[in-house]
């Protein structure tokens, strides 16, 4: 892969282009596959003829300056996943923005609370019925649904024993966590 040399500046409003030769399967080892890839954001080329291999089961992480297209790298991953098999897999997977975190500075809720209840997600999906188009409102619907699976309840505990939350941490009112422990937090609830 090569990485462009500009940096590219957030506060500039750009659309994002990504493309490739890119499949995106919930079968195969490879869940997401692309090769001649490109990320482009306004005028800037920030990536370009690139190889992206993500595989079932792995964790992956960005490294680099502010600016460099992570994000909106990401971004455009999940938005071909969630357009290629939303409603064709029984695949789970989530996107944990910088937004989704910067939310829960002034939760009240514990962690423990908003993993349980999936309240700040649920409080999400509703306000986009408000907005949403007609087609999109069976999709929010069974999302908010699986919010509120007891199931749920079970794997967000195990997945915030898994982060290492302490049962201190976990009901600690969430606006008195770290940013780094907010982020396990968005993380433990999207797993």
């Amino acid at each position: 892969a090569q990485l462009a040399e500009e940096v590219f500046n957030p506060q500039e409003e750009c659309e994002v282009e990504f493309d490739g030769e890119i499949l995106v399967s919930a079968e195969s080892e490879a869940i997401f596959s692309g090769n001649k890839c490109f990320l482009g954001i306004g005028d800037r080329l920030l990536l370009q003829d690139s190889k992206i291999t993500l595989l079932r089961g792995h964790c992956y992480g960005l490294i680099g300056e502010n600016g460099a297209g992570k994000t909106s790298l990401l971004r455009a991953i999940y938005a071909h996943m969630e357009n290629e098999l939303k409603e064709t897999s029984n695949l789970s997977f989530a996107y944990v923005g910088q937004s989704s975190v910067e939310e829960l500075e002034n939760e009240a809720l514990t962690p423990f609370e908003i993993v349980a209840e999936g309240a700040t997600i649920i409080r999400n999906l509703e306000d986009k019925l408000d907005h949403c188009k007609t087609d999109e409102i069976e999709h929010i619907m069974e999302q908010i649904a699986e919010f509120e699976n007891p199931q749920r309840v079970e794997r967000g505990k195990e997945a915030m024993r898994a982060l290492g939350f302490t049962r201190t941490y976990a009901r600690c009112p969430t606006n008195a966590l770290s940013g780094g422990w907010r982020t396990r937090l968005c993380l433990a609830f999207a797993l």
